[in-house]
Formats: structure tokens, sequence, C-alpha cells
């Protein structure tokens, strides 16, 4: 029911109870730009099923927003926060390998980030976290809204074509890439 008077009015007439639906709650997102100095990597992963066949994608920008590199990998049958987890881990690795120290993760999975800030991975997934941790990286790793977060999710989303173990990397990706914007507000409707 879309509580309009039409169908409110035929609920009436079969003597039927109606429940008001609430509106939805309206929830503003933003993407924003990482200090100066810093590198931004925005990750997200995806699994088709819970498990299901799984990629992870990770956007690289620096300070002033310009694009410094994009990853994508496949999982073959992972879980929702294995793909997460692994997405935030690559994004690392990748910035690390390219010579920052001072690497913001913005992910948009809360399980996957709290699990990484309580220094709890997933057990297939210690021995490269704990890899990251010897390389005494400044890192600050928050979660944001999946509407702020639509670039890591594109790229996740193509990692899910990609074999197990397969990763590609670009510094400008062979496909159409639509980047946040700093001075845009996104919507999550709830």
């Amino acid at each position: 029911m879309d509580n309009n008077t039409h169908d409110l009015g035929i609920m009436k007439q079969l003597g039927l109870q109606t429940r008001i639906k609430p509106p939805p709650k309206v929830i503003e997102c933003y993407w924003s730009l990482p200090p100066r100095g810093w590198l931004k990597v925005n990750t997200d992963g995806a699994s088709k099923g819970n498990p299901g066949i799984a990629g992870w994608g990770a956007v690289l920008r620096k300070d002033d927003g310009a694009l410094v590199g994009v990853s994508i990998g496949g999982l073959g049958v992972e879980t929702c926060f294995i793909a997460e987890t692994t997405a935030i881990i690559e994004g690392i690795i990748m910035a690390a390998e390219m010579g920052w120290q001072n690497i913001w993760v913005e992910a948009d999975s809360e399980a996957a980030v709290a699990a990484l800030r309580n220094n709890k991975p997933h057990w297939k997934l210690k021995q490269q976290w704990d890899y990251i941790k010897l390389m005494h990286l400044n890192l600050l790793i928050t979660a944001n809204k999946r509407e702020a977060n639509f670039a890591a999710d594109t790229c996740a989303r193509k990692g899910t074509h990609l074999q197990a173990s397969q990763k590609l990397r670009w510094n400008t990706p062979p496909f159409q890439l639509p980047l946040e914007n700093h001075n845009s507000v996104y919507y999550r409707f709830c």
C-alpha cells in the first residue's frame, strides 16, 4: 500500500484496517577529501550470495581528489565480510607499494572496519594484516555509507567477474569510473 487516498478509500470500503507507513528517513552522506599529504583509499567488497562469487575493489585518490590508482580482484566463493575486509587490506597494500605512509581507508562495511580497528581480522586474512602492521603506516580506517562509496562499489562488482586470486591494477582504469565529488551531498533513504 502506498498511503494514497485511493488505496485508503478502498481499504475503508472493504472494512480493512490500515497501517500508515512512516515516511522514509533521509540521511545525508558525504565523501570527503583526505587531509593534505594523505592518500584516501575507498574500498568495497561484493558477493553474489553470502557466500557467493565474490570480488573487491579499491579506489585511491590524493588530497586534491585526483585519482592515482584503481585495483580490483576476484575471490572465488567467499562471504561478504571476507570480500569487504580483503578490499581494505588490498587497498592499503597498493597504497603502501606506491610509497604512501599516511593512508585513510574508507569502507562501507562497519563490521570489516571494526574487525581491523580492533586488530581482529578473519583468520584467513591474518597473515596479510600482520604484514601491513610491519610496515608501520599511519592508518586511519573509517566507515561511510555506500551512497558515498559508489566508485569502489563499481570496482568491487567488476572484481566478481575475475578468477579467484586474480588482481588487476591501473593508474587510470580502462572503464568508466564514476567518482564521488567532495562538494556534493548524497542521500540514503531508510
